[in-house]
């Protein structure tokens, strides 16, 4: 009988087999239940009396808990270690070794098949997807973190190393992996950063109109492009012999037509207010359309206003140069009118909330399994709720009050 057998009076009949095997095996069931138990049938152990035993602290690990997530060096108070038992159980399934009932059974307790490391690497591969859905490439900056705090830039990194230096990487880069990673779009081959720096330079320009680039201004991925913006034009003017003739030639084309604040004829308020005005007009619309202005970065409208990218650079820009003509007092009053959201972080979250909000409308709570995507851009929901009970476990500041009684409002069960 399945562990969660229940009767048609909705009684847990096969919670309630099981207890009373364990009672019966640890010399503690009546003789009288004994017998009565014997007459209708009951089995008390099978052919193979250790696996059921196994099996047993199994069930009792699943009913405390809940699921059979058991750390590798967990011990039951017996000093069984259920842990490397369940590991020996993945491994026997994953040679093809295990009994399909004692599979069957082990799945009526949620086993999760893969290893530990398997599902930590998949959780991370999800965070890539959701930048590969945002971004429309892998080509994750080194340097990149997460608003949760993932180090995605470095976690990437270490898969084409591993990749590519097999015999010298801890880490390996399975078939099924790298097919995975194939799916993103991955670049296994050692990309250019120069040749990434420059495509951001480019977007900024061609959204702009011109590179008058602060030297701390970053991206909102993190990168410092006007430090990098500075650097290449000094190269370029100082006819340096760093800079390959290739590299010259697109440098001389990225910065065709430049005027620089210095030159006294320089008058860009007029087409800058213009393009400002064409964005902010964007911005409106999708604000009316969706309700909200958590604009995915790589979004582009049917006029070709790469609005998302233009949202991200008014958060920087914001952040990082208060003193620039895209968030005058003016501008930001305008943008606040429309619901702009000044925090990427908070936005990002957002997001989330209104996924996870619409999943309790749905089905009544927020039982998300672990590797359930919530929506078409692959956002995993299930994953994002589980990190929100985890900063609740820690005490993690991220999860402020505010967004603590937000969740409580839609059913969240912190303990699951």
């Amino acid at each position: 009988m399945p562990v969660r057998y229940r009767d048609k009076n909705d009684f847990a009949l096969g919670e309630w087999i099981v207890y009373n095997r364990q009672r019966y095996l640890g010399g503690n069931l009546t003789q009288n239940r004994i017998e009565r138990l014997e007459a209708i049938g009951m089995v008390w152990s099978t052919s193979n009396d250790l696996w059921e035993q196994n099996y047993a602290a199994a069930t009792q690990y699943y009913l405390e808990h809940g699921d059979l997530e058991v750390p590798i060096k967990y011990e039951t108070p017996s000093g069984f270690g259920l842990g490397v038992w369940l590991g020996a159980q993945r491994a026997a399934h994953k040679a093809g070794e295990l009994p399909q009932e004692q599979v069957e059974r082990l799945d009526a307790l949620g086993m999760d098949w893969t290893n530990r490391n398997d599902r930590k690497w998949m959780s991370l591969y999800d965070v890539a997807a959701a930048y590969y859905h945002e971004h429309g490439n892998l080509n994750v900056p080194s340097e990149y973190v997460t608003p949760d705090g993932v180090l995605l830039g470095k976690w990437v990194a270490r898969q084409r190393y591993a990749y590519l230096n097999p015999d010298r990487s801890s880490a390996r880069v399975t078939p099924e992996r790298k097919a995975l990673l194939d799916k993103l779009g991955m670049v296994w081959e050692k990309y250019d950063p120069w040749q990434e720096r420059y495509d951001l330079a480019l977007a900024y320009k061609t959204e702009h109109g011109d590179l008058e680039i602060p030297s701390v201004y970053k991206t909102a991925d993190g990168v410092w492009l006007g430090s990098w913006v500075n650097r290449q034009r000094q190269a370029l003017n100082s006819g340096s012999s760093a800079l390959s003739s290739e590299r010259r030639k697109l440098l001389r084309t990225l910065f065709k037509g430049e005027r620089r604040p210095s030159d006294p004829t320089a008058d860009h308020g007029t087409v800058r207010e213009a393009n400002w005005e064409r964005n902010f007009r964007s911005a409106a619309r999708y604000a009316r359309k969706y309700k909200h202005l958590l604009v995915p970065a790589s979004y582009v409208d049917s006029d070709g206003v790469r609005l998302g990218v233009w949202i991200s650079n008014l958060r920087a820009a914001r952040k990082n140069r208060p003193d620039s003509y895209q968030v005058t007092p003016a501008h930001i009053k305008k943008l606040n009118s429309i619901g702009m959201v000044w925090d990427a972080r908070d936005a990002k979250w957002g997001t989330a909330y209104q996924q996870a909000k619409a999943y309790y409308k749905a089905h009544g709570n927020l039982h998300a399994a672990a590797n359930y995507k919530s929506d078409e851009t692959g956002f995993c929901l299930g994953d994002w709720l589980r990190r929100m009970r985890e900063w609740d476990t820690t005490h993690d500041p991220k999860l402020t009050p505010e967004r603590r009684a937000m969740l409580d409002k839609i059913g969240m069960e912190w303990s699951e």
